[in-house]
């Protein structure tokens, strides 16, 4: 007779609350989904600023293109420059200076989303090097490579994808 008052007062007893272990499984349960979303949301931000690159340095890259049907060459450069210093050349938004300056870049160029416009990685960013013969447009230390095979830098395979010209493809 006490067993089964027990049982019946344990079952549907007056209790409150939830006991420590419940609490911890559902916590547990809160921060495994939790982690599972912040890692889904933070491959869609990846994959959104690789778009983003692409389409800017394709707009870049057509500009340098009709640079070249105008003028029959290549805007020359000289050496790397890009929108931030590492190399020596940092110009901020007319970082191509011959496009700006023609009218092929509507008065700027696009800078990496990654700088936000404050050069604080001064490695991550799109550069260009031109001879005037030959070009090559790169995405230098991108967050990803996924980019077709056919944009990917064959002299940095693992660091660098863009546009260049045939002459450039082993050589810059």
């Amino acid at each position: 007779m006490v067993y089964k008052s027990l049982i019946i007062n344990f079952m549907f007893g007056r209790q409150k609350g939830f006991t420590l272990i419940e609490l911890l499984v559902v916590i547990s349960i809160i921060g495994v989904l939790s982690t599972i979303a912040m890692t889904s949301l933070n491959g869609a931000r990846v994959k959104a600023k690789m778009s983003k690159s692409m389409t800017q340095l394709q707009s870049v890259n057509n500009a340098i293109l009709g640079y070249y049907a105008l003028y029959g060459s290549y805007p020359v450069s000289n050496g790397w420059q890009g929108y931030c210093s590492a190399w020596g050349a940092g110009l901020g938004v007319n970082w191509i200076p011959e496009l700006t300056t023609g009218g092929l870049a509507n008065g700027s160029l696009p800078i990496d989303p990654r700088n936000n416009g404050s050069c604080w990685n001064d490695q991550a960013q799109y550069i260009y090097y031109s001879n005037g013969t030959d070009y090559k447009l790169i995405s230098h230390q991108p967050e990803s490579m996924q980019v077709p095979s056919s944009l990917i830098d064959p002299v940095r395979p693992t660091w660098a994808w863009g546009w260049w010209s045939p002459g450039a493809s082993s050589g810059f």
